[in-house]
């Protein structure tokens, strides 16, 4: 495998007239290939009705998974492996003061977080308590910022992305005191374009390693990750396999996406041992763009591990590497499935 190093990441603003610069990092390194190749075949593993999940976590026996609540009733469920069935629903939906009106998650230790964006708060909530019809929530205000993904690096501090009014990657949200630290400066962005339109278009997913508390960045519109140390200090950056730029058009306050924009990466799981990335790879007018039909492994000191070709194409995942199962939602059936890998 031959990996090329390169200093500058140019980004193309179709329909302007100039274009746009920008540099994520000086230290990103080209590949064009992964080592291992192998294909996934999805079969059921339950026809119960829920609402299509918009993240799902594996937690030993049991599957925590974050739907899309259209039905605007339940975000949460919780599915027995052991059962093959759900065995609870909770988190309504709502304004109210237990409800939530929008829900991200992830596992810190032996807690499950719950960031409501549109709340500007977030939850710690105990596992085990997650059988009981209403929870005890320790829940914290945040700032008025928005954040495009967020994660817990530990019980008062969260890391969030792509603040709209920051020229850094990644804000450090201390909980307790409200106290913000900035880190994962861009190398370069262009100061002629609206700050907002450069870092939607740079939007990302973040995750952390559980074990060692890294941190990874995989960006949506390029074929990009980057990964930082618990400090924020960048350790390794990798543009590939097909090395493509974001091409959108600015309409001078937010990146509009244009029929030449590629999706890259669309979903996100962790081990302490691997990174697993979901990757679209169209454009916007292609059938898949919001899903993804192969899946990226990468180890945490920035090598590409193996790739895997999807019989179907889904949004999200969980992954089991004990039993060598990775658990999805089948969109085209919509029910849960599984693979062995």
């Amino acid at each position: 495998m031959k990996y090329i190093h390169i200093l500058i990441l140019t980004f193309v603003c179709f329909g302007c007239t100039h274009t746009t610069e920008i540099s994520l990092n000086e230290s990103m390194v080209k590949f064009s290939d992964f080592p291992s190749n192998d294909s996934l075949m999805f079969v059921t593993m339950s026809d119960e009705i829920l609402d299509e999940p918009a993240k799902i976590l594996f937690n030993g026996n049991t599957l925590i998974i974050k739907t899309f609540c259209r039905g605007k009733d339940k975000h949460l469920v919780v599915y027995s492996l052991a059962e093959n069935k759900i065995i609870n629903e909770l988190i309504e939906y709502g304004d109210g003061p237990e409800a939530m009106l929008s829900c991200e998650i992830g596992f810190l230790d032996d807690k499950l977080w719950l960031y409501d964006m549109s709340k500007m708060n977030i939850g710690l909530v105990s596992i085990d308590s997650l059988l009981l019809a209403h929870p005890n929530i320790d829940r914290y205000k945040l700032n008025s910022h928005y954040y495009y993904r967020t994660a817990m690096l530990n019980d008062s501090i969260m890391l969030g992305t792509n603040d709209m009014s920051s020229k850094s990657k990644i804000a450090y949200v201390n909980l307790k005191t409200g106290v913000v630290a900035w880190r994962g400066d861009y190398a370069y962005l262009n100061e002629n374009i609206n700050l907002g339109t450069l870092i939607d278009a740079c939007s990302c997913y973040v995750d952390i390693n559980p074990k060692t508390k890294d941190i990874v960045l995989a960006y949506r519109y390029t074929d990009v990750i980057e990964i930082y140390n618990c400090k924020g200090e960048l350790k390794y950056s990798l543009h590939g396999p097909e090395c493509f730029d974001i091409k959108f058009r600015s309409n001078g306050v937010s990146m509009v996406k244009t029929k030449d924009t590629r999706k890259a990466y669309v979903n996100s799981y962790v081990t302490e041992k691997n990174i697993y990335l979901l990757y679209s790879g169209c454009k916007k007018n292609e059938a898949n763009w919001a899903n993804g039909t192969e899946l990226y492994v990468f180890s945490w000191e920035g090598q590409p591990q193996k790739k895997y070709i999807l019989d179907q194409p889904i949004y999200t995942f969980a992954v089991d590497e004990d039993r060598g199962v990775i658990y999805s939602y089948s969109i085209q059936k919509d029910e849960l499935v599984k693979a062995y890998i």
